[in-house]
């Protein structure tokens, strides 16, 4: 809503006092079947609105947006809306000098490959990017997920993950200007060169409160890679679990300069940080990444109504057997593997969009052990593991297999966790009690 007065309002301010909404459906009716003709049509300060289905086009990028000032977002949010590359052409280009009122919200961009930026290529622009998953794209150069060189692009709640780029920047690739990344999870891409999550290459980009974890690069710089004076600041984020073959498993800095605070360093490899840094302060290096707080029950990063109601219904004894939680975040579970034992019970956590965790062989064949659905009306979904199961199970998402949504189990023997077991015993005195409920209330809200 807050996206939508701010475009109106400096729409109006801009002259463009009648706007035209346009509609675009692949399967239905509408103004047009594909973006890109849409985008074409519009004037700036109009609405594209776009409806659930799959787009791709026969040119080189999905989606020019050709320095148009437009608000182009699905209707239904991006776990149905999605840009497709098939493999053979960027998802969307901005080169044209977009404006940060040009605005891209809610889509999955998937499938994309080309030279530079497979999912996004943003030149001497600075449009506005919110609520996108980009996942699954491939750069033969630099930035798998998404290019960025000059402009003062804008990068707010987007999962830019499991992309890959031959080069630097497996998730992203800046350089020069100034974009700013916000509340971001940057997680599972691979450069065969530097940057496995990002590859910064001067420029001054401003990180804030984003998670990158689970990167790789084959160099240096598993989480960021930072040179030729590529000045970021990196603040209030978390910088886990990520690999570098050569240095710099969190970070490496060569020439540069990068300001961090309040940023935690936890379980990357070879180290955390190589090369000259900015101590902003608040900083914490850990060798071992924690599970997050003990209070936050269900996974989501905050201890709220929803831990409450979990302390008052597992209220008693403990059954002695573990609770994994998994949480559903875009296309995405996560954690993908896990390892528990017989009589364990697995929970998946509903994030947004329509899921289902169905086990079987993958990509997408379903062996009928498990099928559960995850979707606002159904957010959790639980597993207790047999004990007549297979050692090894994968699973994945029906509808989203072909993301390549899915996990795996591995299963051991029966089980016992002496301390309690269950996640709502957050003190592990083998019982849900009134210490517990007292623990949670002082914890109230987000983790950390």
């Amino acid at each position: 809503m807050n996206n939508l007065i701010t475009f109106l309002v400096l729409c109006v301010l801009s002259g463009a006092v009648n706007a035209n909404t346009w509609t675009v459906d692949d399967d239905g009716v509408a103004d047009f079947d594909n973006i890109q003709t849409a985008v074409d049509a519009a004037l700036d300060g109009d609405e594209i609105l776009v409806m659930p289905g799959t787009y791709t086009s026969i040119g080189g990028e999905v989606i020019n947006m050709n320095g148009k000032t437009v608000w182009l977002h699905s209707s239904n949010g991006q776990a149905v809306t999605i840009i497709d590359g098939e493999g053979v052409r960027r998802g969307i280009r901005c080169d044209s000098g977009e404006s940060n009122m040009t605005i891209v919200e809610d889509f999955t961009i998937t499938a994309c490959m080309t030279g530079d930026g497979g999912g996004i290529y943003i030149r001497n622009s600075s449009p506005t990017i919110i609520n996108c998953t980009i996942t699954g794209n491939t750069a033969i150069g630099g930035g798998g997920g998404l290019f960025i060189r000059d402009g003062s692009p804008t990068i707010t709640n987007c999962l830019i993950t499991g992309n890959t780029a031959n080069v630097d920047g497996g998730g992203l690739f800046i350089r020069d200007g100034s974009p700013t990344i916000t509340n971001c999870m940057i997680t599972d891409n691979t450069a065969n060169a530097d940057g496995g999550g990002l590859s910064i290459r001067t420029g001054a980009p401003a990180i804030n409160q984003c998670t990158i974890k689970g990167n790789v690069a084959n160099l240096n710089g598993g989480g960021i890679f930072c040179r030729d004076k590529g000045n970021a600041t990196i603040m209030n984020s978390m910088i886990e679990d990520n690999f570098a073959g050569k240095i710099g498993g969190g970070l490496a800095s060569d020439i540069s300069i990068p300001a961090i605070g309040g940023t935690r360093f936890c379980g990357n490899v070879p180290n955390h940080i190589v090369g000259t840094w900015s101590n902003a302060g608040g900083n914490e290096f850990l060798d071992l990444c924690s599970a997050g707080c003990p209070e936050d029950i269900d996974g989501n990063g905050v201890v709220d109504v929803v831990d409450l109601l979990a302390i008052i219904s597992a209220w008693g004894q403990c059954v002695g057997q573990k609770v994994h939680i998994v949480n559903q975040i875009g296309f995405t579970f996560f954690p993908r593997e896990i390892m528990v034992t017989q009589g364990d019970t697995i929970r998946w956590v509903w994030g947004s969009g329509s899921h289902t965790v169905t086990s079987g062989t993958l990509p997408c064949g379903a062996d009928g052990l498990f099928d559960g659905q995850l979707e606002e009306n159904a957010p959790v979904f639980e597993w207790i593991v047999p004990s007549a199961t297979p050692d090894f199970i994968e699973y994945f998402c029906n509808p989203h297999c072909v993301l390549d949504m899915n996990g795996s189990i591995s299963v051991t023997g029966i089980g016992n966790n002496p301390s309690g077991g269950c996640p709502e015993d957050i003190d592990n005195s083998g019982a849900v009690d009134v210490t517990d409920l007292l623990g949670l209330i002082s914890a109230w809200g987000p983790c950390g």
